[in-house]
This record gives structure tokens, sequence and C-alpha cells, in this order.
């Protein structure tokens, strides 16, 4: 009798469960992603040029485990002869969601020497990648740019920055994250070195802390950059391409302060096991 009843109760507990959308098959974090679209193809004017590398909101993008929905696509101008975009600010910002992050900006400013344009990177390589993946690195902003991110929702969040480079082109260089004037901090790392070589279609990590580990021939290729364990408030992010074609490709901002929902049902599936247990210490207790 009390088998029966307790094997009735995890079936409920289960249904809730996945009721509530707590089953194994769970999204992912929340977060926020940019992809720098680029205007048309290499070397298109704005007369030839028939839309950038934009990203649709149903189009799932990124490396794998934080692959997102509802990417911003930045909106390309066309203030110089060859058509490409140049930069400026993201004054609207969603959520991977699609629900709007309200008090968000980012502003891509060019380094020092004025330089920092948008381009697209189609030519004769893909880098292996196909779909979306491939959609997303179409198009990067080069050579030196500044990223600030204003308003980040995030108590704790990671950040992935996506390079990429034209067909037949690499590299190495670096990214590094600072905080902007606000509560939090960036860390423990705030700069990564790239490679920028062929990955063969597979978002690869780069780990260097220092140049030397990535100049050399022999050195392992690398196309993403992770930072973790951010708390402020506002960010910057600055690339270095030390001279070569590479580029920001896509940055994402990933909230990891509050649980996955994959997280939560463990959670809540345990309240549920405490709550049974006890349940069977005052069943049996009354037999």
């Amino acid at each position: 009798m009390f088998m029966l009843r307790s094997s009735t109760t995890l079936v409920s507990a289960g249904a809730v469960a996945i009721g509530l959308g707590l089953g194994a098959a769970s999204a992912h974090a929340v977060s926020i992603g940019v992809n720098y679209t680029g205007a048309g193809s290499y070397g298109q004017t704005q007369a030839e040029a028939t839309g950038g590398y934009s990203l649709a909101p149903t189009a799932t993008a990124g490396y794998a485990t934080v692959a997102q929905d509802n990417w911003n696509n930045t909106t390309t101008s066309y203030t110089d002869g060859n058509g490409y975009g140049n930069v400026g600010v993201l004054s609207t910002v969603v959520d991977s969601t699609g629900a709007t992050v309200s008090g968000m900006s980012v502003a891509t400013a060019p380094d020092t020497s004025g330089i920092g344009k948008e381009y697209p990177t189609s030519g004769t390589a893909n880098w292996g990648f196909s779909g979306n993946n491939l959609t997303m690195l179409e198009g990067n902003i080069r050579p030196s740019p500044q990223v600030t991110v204003s308003g980040i929702p995030y108590s704790q969040y990671d950040v992935y920055v996506y390079l990429s480079a034209p067909g037949g082109n690499g590299g190495y260089g670096a990214v590094t994250i600072s905080a902007n004037s606000g509560l939090g901090a960036v860390g423990p790392t705030n700069e990564y070195y790239y490679n920028y070589a062929w990955p063969n279609g597979a978002f690869i990590q780069a780990t260097a802390t220092s140049v030397g580990a990535v100049n050399t021939s022999s050195s392992p290729a690398s196309n993403y950059v992770l930072f973790t364990g951010n708390t402020a408030s506002g960010i910057t992010l600055a690339l270095d391409n030390n001279g070569w074609n590479t580029g920001l490709a896509a940055f994402q901002v990933v909230d990891t302060a509050t649980p996955e929902p994959a997280s939560l049902g463990l959670l809540v599936l345990g309240g549920l096991g405490v709550l049974l247990l006890k349940r069977r210490g005052t069943t049996s207790g009354g037999y």
C-alpha cells in the first residue's frame, strides 16, 4: 500500500517538473549576444550590397553550451568609399529570450588612430563553419576596436568573444576586458592571446596569457576568448590584432548568477525528494 502511494507521489513530482520545463532538455542560461554584421560581400559598395550577415531572431549560434537565439545585429552604415560599416552605438538591446534589456547599451569605438571598421569576411575559405555559426563569423570589426558595454543586468556573468578573419587570412592578437566605473570587477584573468588558424569548423578557446605562446608556427589554433567571473555593471572589450587581418566578430554576456533551468529542476526535485522521505518516515511510524 505504501509503495503504491510512494510511486504515485514520485510520478506526480516528475509531472510537475516537466510541466515547469525542468526536464533534461532544458535551455541554456539567459544571455545577450551582439553580432557584427559587415555589409554585403567583401569590396562591394552600398549600391552593390544586398544586406549584411545578420542572424534571424530564431537563428541559434555560438559555442554549444551557450548557443543562443535573438542576437543583436549591429546596424551597418556606409560612410566610406568601400561600403564597409563603421562603428556606432547599439542602443536597443534584447536578451536570448527576445526581451528588451532596459538601460543596457553597446558602443563600439575605433582605436586611437581613428580606425575601427566593420568588414565582411567572406572569401575563399569558411574556416570549416556552416549555417548560423558561419553567418555569425562573416563580419567583424578591426583592427583594434574598443567595445563599451553599459548597464549589464547580471550580478555575475561570463563573456565570450568570437574572432574571425577573411578567407585565407589569420594571425595572432590579444583581447582584454576591463571594468568601467561602477560596482563590481572583472577577473580573474583580464587578457588572453589568440592564434587564428584553421579551426576545422570548431570553436577553440584561447587560453594563452603571453604573446610568446601564440606567435610561432607551432602555436595551437584558437578562435574565441572566455572571460569568467565578472561582476562589473559595465565593461570595455579591446582587441589588438597585431597587424593581422583578424577581428572581433561577435560577443556574448552570459548570466551565471541565475541557476539554469536544468539546475533549478534538480533543486526542485531534490526538495520534493526530501518531502517524500519525511512523508515516508511519518507513514512508516504510523504502521
